[in-house]
């Protein structure tokens, strides 16, 4: 098809609008051409696509280490104690660490600091194949820059690439205190040609996948080649998220534990490696249990522990008791048991025990068993 590039008409209307428009079509002429206005802009495209994906290259090697790590587990959330009623007793003998977020903001940076330990190495397993959709969106943009070439050469109209040329030109020239009106001039000529292209508006449907890093009407901004942390490190927010939240929950949990537990509370899984064995007779207190904490009215409770490992449990209230057999440790240095009921004259079937020690001389209760549900208490060394 031959172009024609003349844009003095006779009949040619004089408004100022219009005038500036034909203007910049005339300018556009004299460098090449309407048609190579419109070239130049997808050619300006391609290069800077291009220059992502080079990117995309030089990171891959880095990419795949990041992910092949692995992100240590957040600390558990502390609970406070059994059978806590009220304030923490502590509260007012603990300074609240400058690190913690005002008490407004605190629910919700708490929830996102556990979302992403709870989902931080999903997120950073699932990099791998979001970069690849990235990535083949990338690379399908030269077939899509193509197509938008052979119709502006091939079926559009003198008349519609002399003004769609010079439309170009003019937000180029609308914003001359932009450095990079690259994107605005691609989206011009882009939603042009959809409006006319059946062929061109499938592709660009087509190309609308979820996740995709560049999509027919964007361009990559000129500076992604340069600076790849949101788009092309998006493992380096996960890793750095992690350790925020492995931090923030280190020194969230210190402050809860001080003002339940008193001010020199320590970490049980740090403190534990001090602590003697599990010997002689503890005793305390325990109430069905809820989410946090245990309800209702305390009962009695003591335990003595056996030579070989097993303790006696008695059910102070109503005077009577059981042996229990001890089937699992766990935790730091051992600090969480398990027992199991054998014998007794207060005997539940499948009677569970949880010993979780929080201190030299006291620990949390937890019992179980079908058909009676969960009871929980706090216990001290006589």
């Amino acid at each position: 098809m031959q172009k024609n590039d003349a844009v003095g008409r006779s009949d040619m209307p004089r408004t100022p609008d219009l005038l500036a428009v034909l203007l910049g079509a005339t300018l556009a002429a004299a460098c090449g051409g309407p048609t190579a206005v419109l070239h130049d802009v997808l050619d300006e495209a391609e290069e800077r696509v291009d220059l992502v994906l080079e990117s995309y290259e030089d990171t891959e090697d880095e990419m795949n280490e990041a992910v092949a790590m692995e992100l240590p587990p957040c600390p558990t959330e502390y609970e406070p104690p059994p059978l806590s009623e009220g304030p923490p007793p502590y509260e007012d003998l603990v300074e609240r660490p400058a690190e913690l977020p005002a008490a407004a903001e605190l629910n919700s940076i708490r929830s996102t600091h556990a979302t992403m330990c709870r989902g931080g190495e999903a997120a950073l397993r699932a990099i791998p194949g979001l970069r690849e959709q990235m990535q083949l969106q990338l690379e399908d943009f030269a077939d899509y820059a193509d197509a938008l070439r052979d119709f502006i050469d091939d079926d559009m109209t003198d008349e519609d690439i002399e003004t769609l040329s010079a439309e170009v030109d003019a937000v180029a020239r609308a914003r001359p205190d932009e450095d990079d009106t690259l994107q605005l001039r691609y989206q011009r000529l882009n939603n042009r040609v959809i409006e006319l292209s059946p062929l061109v508006r499938e592709m660009a449907r087509g190309a609308r996948r979820p996740g995709a890093g560049v999509r027919p009407g964007l361009i990559p901004h000129p500076e992604a080649g340069e600076s790849l942390a949101e788009l092309l490190e998006p493992w380096t927010t996960v890793t750095e998220a992690h350790a925020e939240a492995q931090a923030f929950f280190a020194v969230w949990n210190d402050y809860r534990r001080r003002i339940y537990e008193g001010p020199d509370a320590e970490d049980p899984d740090q403190a534990a490696a001090d602590w003697g064995s599990l010997t002689g007779v503890w005793s305390g207190e325990y109430a069905r249990a809820g989410r946090y904490s245990a309800s209702g009215t305390p009962r009695g409770v003591r335990i003595t522990f056996q030579a070989d490992g097993a303790i006696d449990l008695h059910w102070i209230n109503d005077n009577c008791g059981a042996l229990y057999q001890l089937t699992s440790t766990s935790g730091a240095f051992g600090r969480v048991t398990q027992y199991r009921e054998t014998t007794g004259s207060c005997v539940y079937n499948g009677a569970i025990m949880t010993l979780e020690r929080t201190g030299e001389d006291r620990m949390r209760f937890h019992w179980t068993a079908p058909g009676y549900g969960a009871y929980a208490g706090n216990l001290t060394r006589q």
